[in-house]
C-alpha cells in the first residue's frame, strides 16, 4: 500500500449540497477499493483560471489515502468515466503530512512567543548599543571637525 492524494474538480451545476453527496459518495467508492483515507476535504466552489469543458469555475476537492499501486488504475478509470468530474489528479506521496494537534499548537505558539520575545529583546539590545555607537561616531566626526577648523585657522 502506498499513499496517494487525489484531487478532482465537480461540474459547478450542482448545488452546495448535491457536491458534498457525491463527494461523500466518491469517497465510498474508494473505500470499496480497499483505500484506507486520512484527509478528506469538503467540495469549494473555485473560479478556474481557464474554462474547462466550457465552465469557468468547479467545485474543488482533495482526498489523501493509502492504496495498492493496481487499484490506482482501477479509480483513475472510474474517474475517467464520470460525467461529473471535469478533471482529476492522483499523485504518490512520500508520507502523511500531521494532522495538528490543538495541544501541541499550544506548545508550538507558546514555544514560539518565548522565542520571539527573546529576540526582540536581542534586537532591541543591539539597537541600543547600534545608537551608542552611532553617537560615539558623531562625538568622533565632531573631534575630527574641530582638528580640522584648527589646522585651517593655523594655515590661515
Amino acid at each position: 500500500m502506498n499513499l496517494y492524494e487525489l484531487t478532482y474538480l465537480i461540474k459547478p451545476d450542482l448545488t452546495n449540497e448535491e457536491a458534498k453527496e457525491y463527494n461523500k459518495k466518491l469517497t465510498g467508492e474508494l473505500k470499496e477499493e480497499d483505500a484506507t483515507l486520512y484527509k478528506m476535504e469538503e467540495p469549494k466552489k473555485r473560479n478556474l483560471a481557464y474554462e474547462l469543458k466550457g465552465f469557468k469555475e468547479a467545485y474543488i476537492a482533495c482526498v489523501d489515502m493509502d492504496i495498492d499501486p493496481q487499484r490506482v488504475k482501477i479509480i483513475e478509470e472510474k474517474m475517467k468515466r464520470d460525467d461529473n468530474i471535469l478533471r482529476h489528479l492522483i499523485i504518490s506521496k512520500e508520507e502523511l503530512e500531521e494532522e495538528e494537534d490543538p495541544e501541541k499548537e499550544k506548545d508550538v505558539k507558546e514555544e514560539k512567543d518565548d522565542e520571539s520575545n527573546e529576540k526582540e529583546e536581542k534586537d532591541e539590545s543591539e539597537e541600543d548599543k547600534e545608537d551608542e555607537d552611532k553617537k560615539e561616531d558623531k562625538k568622533e566626526d565632531k573631534v575630527k571637525l574641530n582638528e580640522i577648523d584648527e589646522k585651517i585657522d593655523e594655515i590661515l
